[in-house]
């Protein structure tokens, strides 16, 4: 270890707590850090543990230099500071300025965020102003993410807002990752408000397993993640836009060439707010959708999604929308060839439209077993039960990945909630 201005720079195996002196600025630059914060280089990359804003932000700054690798852990809650006027306190992981073009550049981070069970609250990224043409852009957490994000809160005073639109560009609004194209989401907790005006989600925005140079049978998944906030589509879907989806969960689920995402043991309580034009709202997931790399015969695209549930807040309010499921808005896929469709023991109640607003697959490819829960036929107790033994049935295929079951907390005849422990 050495010290190099005043501060400790630690190169060691394990993990070495420490206290330095106060921080005297809160400037994002990877050698800034707060009372408490420390980094460990790991060969050519730095893990960072950090319980101030100055930490978070000295992590992101990292980050965005080109180590998208670099693992980060809380040590504590933060509580970030608002700006007076509102403005963004947050630049999206991965959201980088290219000085050449002064284009934003859409990175990927490829590392782990370890909440360690904390909260981060207080984070606004407000992109309202902005209207987008020809790039796309999220606001979210992370911008882009093929890594994994587990045991985070994003509290209830955050935000995230996406701007305008046109049919050039694509926006993804949601409070952990505006893109998910490979890795895991597990055990992550939002409270925050969104906003957008393509694809929204309360989790994630858009969840695509079709990048170039993953595994042809990548498997992605979002497991033990609940929703309790507020989604709302700001602004109308562009004519031109046939796509734009809304869900508790997430807005677009994704499925291309051999791959596989999951979506497993979550549920949102959260409110939807649809009052201009939108395609596709769903309690759960906007759109599941599959697809197919052109002439390619090697075709087993799959999504998926097993023991979650939505109290359907705000759907029986949508009235814009083409397609509102009370777990699913749309189910579909491209061209000839279909993938499969999965979306087993889910619930939904408080909405009395259908579980999917529109399926265009046939059923020999989507399985599709999903309940209502009116108290009588469905109640909450039942419900719970069936989805706790199809997340272990789950568990069996998928080496116990999903390590939370849900118990009734607040009665029999209210929804569960998570908790740690696989379903026995």
């Amino acid at each position: 270890m050495e010290i190099i201005d005043g501060r400790l720079k630690v190169q060691a195996p394990g993990v070495l707590p420490w206290e330095s002196g106060s921080s005297a600025t809160s400037a994002a630059s990877p050698d800034v850090l707060g009372e408490g914060d420390y980094y460990i280089n790991r060969g050519d990359v730095r893990h960072y543990y950090v319980r101030t804003e100055v930490g978070l932000k000295a992590w992101a700054q990292y980050v965005s230099i080109g180590n998208w690798s670099a693992n980060c852990t809380l040590l504590d809650d933060i509580t970030m500071t608002k700006n007076e006027d509102g403005s963004s306190n947050w630049n999206p992981v991965g959201r980088v300025l290219d000085a050449a073009s002064n284009w934003y550049l859409w990175e990927t981070y490829e590392g782990t965020f370890d909440g360690a069970g904390h909260t981060i609250d207080n984070m606004v990224v407000d992109h309202s102003a902005i209207t987008w043409g020809g790039v796309a852009s999220s606001a979210a957490f992370i911008y882009k993410l093929r890594g994994t994000i587990q045991d985070l809160t994003i509290g209830e005073n955050s935000t995230f807002i996406c701007g305008t639109m046109n049919h050039t560009s694509s926006t993804y609004a949601a409070s952990f990752a505006g893109w998910f194209e490979s890795g895991k989401i597990i055990n992550c907790h939002s409270k925050a408000t969104i906003k957008g005006s393509y694809i929204i989600g309360g989790i994630v925005g858009a969840f695509y397993g079709y990048v170039d140079g993953l595994p042809r049978d990548d498997k992605s998944q979002v497991i033990g993640c609940s929703f309790s906030g507020t989604i709302q589509r700001n602004y109308p879907v562009d004519d031109n836009i046939n796509n734009g989806g809304t869900g508790g969960i997430i807005g677009r689920m994704y499925a291309h060439a051999s791959r596989s995402v999951r979506l497993v043991g979550c549920y949102s309580t959260g409110t939807i707010i649809n009052d201009l034009k939108c395609r596709y709202v769903g309690g759960i997931v906007g759109q599941a959708y599959t697809d197919r790399v052109w002439n390619d015969d090697d075709f087993n695209a799959k999504v998926s999604s097993v023991g979650c549930y939505s109290t359907g807040r705000g759907l029986s309010s949508v009235t814009s929308a083409t397609y509102v499921g009370g777990v699913i808005g749309h189910v579909t896929t491209s061209g000839e060839e279909i993938g499969k469709h999965e979306h087993l023991s889910s619930y939904w109640s408080d909405y009395s439209g259908a579980a999917v607003g529109q399926s265009d697959v046939p059923e020999t490819n989507a399985t599709l077993s999903l309940g209502f829960v009116d108290g009588s036929n469905i109640n909450w107790e039942t419900a719970t039960a069936d989805m706790n033994a199809a997340i272990k049935t789950w568990n069996a295929d998928n080496d116990n990945l999903c390590i939370y079951h849900y118990e009734q907390t607040n009665g029999t005849n209210n929804p569960p909630t998570l908790v740690e422990g696989a379903p026995n």
